[in-house]
């Protein structure tokens, strides 16, 4: 479910972006993580906004709620979900503020996804929350650090919930008698 909710996210977020700069070309977005495998950071030569995998989280105030005995809670994840704008070779920083500017504007206008507002949404996903996650400058500098990359103009939002459920049951029930005749 964790890639259909990014797949999703970043489909639609290019949609908006598509449209709102359809008079520039050049502008991709990418599902992607900021390294490459040898542990550089990746360069682009075209304006991209990058949308990562942060951190996931479980919330566990809701997760043995309505479970049947014996079987095993559901996982409901929050992810946190990182926006880039990198800008290329015929771009400016200013460009890229204006891409993080509408990826706030598209996420302001677009709080939350359900199979109302997207009717693409994946059957197992009941409906995504974005939240603007606010880092204080130590938070964002360590963010950076531990993804080893150098800053470039971006937000953070968590996005409520995931909920991953394979209605696995542990235990196996016992006989059950005294309808007549053994029912099992």
């Amino acid at each position: 479910m964790i890639d259909k909710a990014l797949e999703i996210t970043a489909q639609e977020l290019e949609n908006y972006l598509n449209l709102r700069f359809s008079d520039r070309d050049g502008l991709e977005l990418l599902v992607t993580d900021l390294l490459n495998q040898d542990g550089s950071p990746k360069t682009y030569n075209n304006d991209v906004v990058t949308v990562t995998l942060l951190n996931l989280e479980e919330e566990k105030a809701i997760r043995n709620r309505n479970r049947p005995t014996g079987s095993q809670a559901a996982y409901h994840l929050n992810l946190y979900l990182l926006f880039c704008t990198f800008y290329g070779e015929n771009s400016s920083y200013l460009m890229a503020l204006e891409h993080l500017g509408a990826v706030l504007s598209f996420f302001q206008a677009n709080a939350v996804m359900d199979h109302h507002s997207t009717p693409e949404l994946n059957l197992g996903i009941e409906k995504l929350v974005f939240e603007l996650e606010n880092q204080n400058m130590q938070m964002q500098n360590y963010t950076w650090s531990m993804l080893g990359n150098r800053y470039v103009p971006s937000v953070l939002y968590k996005v409520r919930m995931i909920i991953i459920d394979e209605g696995q049951i542990n235990q196996q029930i016992g006989q059950i008698s005294g309808f007549g005749s053994d029912v099992r």
